[in-house]
């Protein structure tokens, strides 16, 4: 009985070491998605801030394409007028 357990625990130690590595790699894992998630999310938010100025400036262009002459420019416009 006492080589059986021997054995037992022989075979428990190695199953001990393997569930171990197993684990390291698992969390070496988790920590290489999680900066690739971080970085994938930072490109999410670039892009986003990117579409939304290319909105806005085609937003303005339709405006001008329309007529639609923007406060700021016809200020400008007039300030030039007033300049010369």
């Amino acid at each position: 009985e006492s080589a059986f357990l021997r054995s037992e625990n022989l075979e428990l130690k190695e199953k001990m070491k393997e569930l171990t590595s197993t684990y390291k790699q698992m969390e070496n894992d988790i920590q290489l998605y999680q900066s690739q998630l971080e970085a994938k999310k930072k490109m999410q938010v670039d892009l986003e801030k990117e579409l939304q100025s290319s909105f806005n400036e085609i937003t303005k262009l339709t405006s001008l394409v329309d007529g639609k002459v923007p406060k700021d420019l016809l200020c400008n416009m007039e300030l030039e007028r007033k300049i010369t």
